[in-house]
């Protein structure tokens, strides 16, 4: 298994596509490219518009001694998607790397860890090399990437981050149009959100308190993503308070 960046992970640049011709020699550099295009376009869409966070499922159960995550979707810091289409059951006592690798020790009881989804991926699906070179020796090469998530656990050394609130220098009521528009355009042109890297990609589900039985909250530092559907459905329920 490996984790990659597939996407956009880091400053403005200006985006490279193939520019196809009759003759152009179509080699894996030439593929690759494209597909480089249309991930970083994709992942900084999601970065800059969508965000970071959950976006359905992922719920985080008992199971005896062991924890089950459902199937769900997430998008990470990094604007990569990552889907966990099956159940996935773990020991949320066997701490991992950020990869998701165990290392072979394991938290005691009392103690608080942390669950969250990283974007992995694995090489599978092998075929014949019918043109062995320096990239590509022997006879067989995996021919499909798998996105398949990996679940990583540590103790965090940190509380669990705030939820989200209003961080407009101008608090509600806001100002009626047009000193409305003006407001929001002179926030938007002042500059794009830190496009750097983030250290941590990771998507936090839950934190535990292991213990007999196990203490899951699924609610502490675990980051939402409002789909247009949900922000539509709490726009009619402010509206509903504002007009009774």
């Amino acid at each position: 298994m490996h984790t990659t960046m597939n996407g956009f992970s880091g400053p403005l640049s200006a985006p490279e596509r193939n520019h196809f011709f009759y003759g152009l020699l179509m080699d894996v550099a030439r593929f690759e490219k494209d597909a480089r295009y249309a991930n970083a376009k994709r992942s900084l869409i999601n970065r800059m518009i969508v965000g970071r966070g959950v976006v359905c499922g992922l719920n985080v159960e008992a199971d005896g001694d062991n924890i089950v995550i459902s199937p769900g979707i997430a998008i990470d810091g990094w604007g990569r998607e990552i889907i966990l289409p099956e159940a996935r059951s773990l020991d949320p006592r066997a701490l991992t790397d950020d990869e998701g690798t165990p290392t072979g020790t394991n938290a005691a009881d009392g103690a608080v860890v942390s669950i969250c989804l990283a974007y992995a991926e694995t090489d599978t699906d092998p075929v014949p090399v019918l043109v062995a070179d320096c990239d590509t020796p022997g006879n067989c090469a995996p021919s499909t990437v798998l996105e398949r998530p990996a679940i990583v656990v540590r103790e965090p050394q940190d509380p669990a981050p705030a939820p989200p609130e209003c961080a407009l220098p101008q608090k509600f009521p806001l100002p009626p149009n047009p000193q409305l528009h003006t407001f929001l355009a002179e926030r938007l042109t002042n500059g794009c959100p830190d496009l750097t890297t983030p250290a941590d990609p990771c998507v936090a589900l839950a934190r535990i308190t292991l213990g007999t039985p196990n203490e899951i909250d699924t609610v502490a530092g675990r980051q939402l993503i409002y789909s247009n559907a949900l922000l539509y459905e709490l726009i009619l329920c402010l509206a509903a308070r504002v007009n009774p």
